[in-house]
């Protein structure tokens, strides 16, 4: 122990452990800053968005509004279009209150302009009515103030602009408390505007849920009476103090307000006695917590009081205006107005163009298609004109064969004639003994075929029996008195076809009379006329008659009726004299 009292006396070694101990907190304390994040910069990073709005809020009603600064910019620079809907109103919501503590607090009217211009923009692009409500509250309230220190009537045109589609759009999304901010906030600033889109507040749908509602309409009402020069009724309304009209208003401002409207209505009378003392009482709680934003409230009016120049209200007045406003701001904020009118505006001519554009499209498509399809649509007429001229001709045709007998009775040529073209044909083939090789070795001579052939053509000329459902060949036969071979050889030689197939013909033929006999079969559907004429399928008849007459049932009794009809037109025109 001596030693070591001994070794410390010695002031060497006293300066190096000096030193030493000088090194070390000097190392501890860069590796705190370096290492040891403050806890309120690591909690604004880490923390959730909706608990930072909260603590933002809670910072800035203790009025630490640096702090509310730092938490409200790192939601705001969170934002992004690709966050959800309720992230993304945060970050709206965050930028929105970044413009009232630079307007409200620190007086940088450019800059709490430009926050907010931003952050409606951003609401209107999303389409978030709420939000974009309460940010044309805070624009229109930042501006009256602005007009406070610079009137002029561009900004009370801009202050009715904000007001009016805050109006709107909080009754949009029943956000009356937002409404009743608008009423009292526009109302208090001027007394003489157009009460008309603010009577909306009045509406008995609006429940008086909120102090601030009540508020707002007994302001409304008190205006009215001002405005009709009723001036002590209207102050009767608004004398009490806010406590008692809603407890919900901020006291300092709303009372500075409504001392300053009361003055405001006493001016109007001449009474410059009680204007100032109204006057006065808002300065004097206002100044209580040196707000020199409701000062200037208060002293723009005084300093406009006649005979109170001694008092040097204008003075007092335009040295907090300086204090709190240069001209740099001013010039900056009517900049960022102008620049931001400007660009509003190329967004709507970018989105006209775009518009116009689309339309143009559209239209060349329209005119394509419309080209198109009537191009198609004159195919169609065409082709039907034409299908129609064509199943005249055919109709014509039956119409020829029809009014002919079933069969011919003396010669085969006669019946040739009378046959659609597929049988004619056929015939034709036989003549120039195409389809004569197949009886080159049938005992069948030519005068007993003729025999055969004029019984075949009587049997077959009995309309009753050929339209007998399931007549045979085997049938046919039997009536001739032969064998079935040699009826089917006649028919092939004679006819030019097979028995199935005259048969067939022959039935359709049949049916076309029937057809065009309205009068008789008129009545009856096409299933039975294909029945009366021995088809057991209307499928099969439905074949059949396309295959000899080029047209189906259905198209032929259509344009039976279409003739008809236009014959009978004719008969009813006059004669030409």
């Amino acid at each position: 122990m001596k030693h070591f009292k001994k070794l410390f006396h010695n002031r060497t070694v006293r300066i190096v452990v000096c030193a030493i101990a000088i090194i070390i907190l000097v190392s501890a304390g860069l590796i705190t800053l370096v290492y040891a994040e403050p806890s309120f910069h690591r909690y604004v990073k880490e923390a959730p968005m909706e608990e930072l709005m909260e603590k933002g809020r809670d910072y800035y009603r203790r009025h630490l509004r640096d702090s509310a600064l730092v938490v409200f910019s790192v939601v705001n620079e969170k934002y992004s279009p690709k966050l959800s809907s309720v992230d993304l109103e945060k970050t709206i919501l965050a930028q929105n209150n970044l413009g009232i503590i630079y307007a409200f607090d620190y007086n940088d009217y450019s800059q709490g302009y430009l926050n907010l211009s931003n952050a409606y923009d951003k609401a209107e692009t999303y389409g978030m009515k709420s939000p974009q409500a309460i940010i044309c509250l805070n624009i229109a309230h930042m501006l009256m103030q602005y007009d406070t220190c610079y009137p002029s009537d561009i900004l009370q045109e801009k202050i009715d602009e904000y007001s009016l589609k805050g109006l709107q759009l909080a009754e949009e999304t029943g956000n009356y408390n937002c409404m009743a901010a608008i009423v009292c906030n526009r109302l208090e600033n001027n007394i003489h505007v157009d009460l008309t889109p603010y009577r909306r507040i009045m509406d008995e749908n609006i429940p008086e849920s909120s102090g601030t509602i009540a508020y707002a309409r007994r302001l409304l009402r008190a205006v009215e009476f001002f405005q009709q020069k009723r001036y002590d009724e209207g102050r009767h309304l608004i004398s009490s103090p806010i406590k008692v009209l809603s407890p919900e208003l901020d006291p300092i401002w709303c009372e500075t307000a409504k001392h300053n409207t009361i003055g405001k209505t006493y001016m109007e009378q001449g009474n410059f006695d009680k204007a100032e003392k109204s006057l006065m009482r808002a300065l004097e709680i206002s100044d209580s917590l040196n707000e020199p934003n409701l000062k200037l409230q208060s002293l723009s009016v005084l300093s406009k009081l006649p005979g109170r120049t001694e008092l040097n209200y204008g003075r007092s007045y335009t040295s907090i205006r300086d204090s709190i406003m240069s001209n740099a701001h001013l010039r900056m904020a009517i900049e960022l107005d102008f620049l931001h009118s400007i660009r509003r505006e190329k967004e709507k001519s970018a989105a006209l163009q775009e518009t116009k554009e689309k339309l143009t499209q559209w239209l060349v498509i329209g005119g394509i298609l419309i080209i198109f399809f009537s191009v198609f649509i004159t195919i169609i007429i065409w082709q039907s004109v034409k299908l129609r001229e064509r199943n005249r001709a055919l109709y014509n045709q039956i119409q020829s064969q029809i009014k002919e007998p079933i069969l011919p009775d003396k010669n085969v040529s006669h019946f040739v004639q009378a046959l659609p073209e597929s049988v004619s044909t056929s015939d034709s083939m036989q003549e120039n003994g195409q389809s004569g090789d197949k009886y080159v070795n049938s005992s069948l001579n030519s005068d007993r075929s003729e025999e055969i052939y004029r019984e075949i053509s009587q049997i077959l000329n009995d309309t009753d029996l050929i339209c007998t459902p399931g007549f045979s060949l085997s049938q046919l036969a039997s009536k001739v008195g032969v064998n079935t071979s040699y009826v089917s050889q006649v028919i092939n030689e004679r006819y030019g076809e097979s028995f199935s197939t005259l048969i067939n013909d022959l039935r359709i033929r049949v049916a076309c009379r029937r057809l065009s006999d309205t009068a008789k079969y008129g009545m009856m559907t096409l299933e039975a006329i294909s029945e009366s004429v021995g088809f057991q399928s209307r499928s099969t008849f439905i074949r059949a008659f396309k295959k000899a007459n080029g047209m189906t049932p259905s198209e032929y009794l259509k344009l039976a009726k279409s003739i008809g009809k236009e014959a009978s037109n004719s008969l009813d025109e006059p004669e030409n004299s």
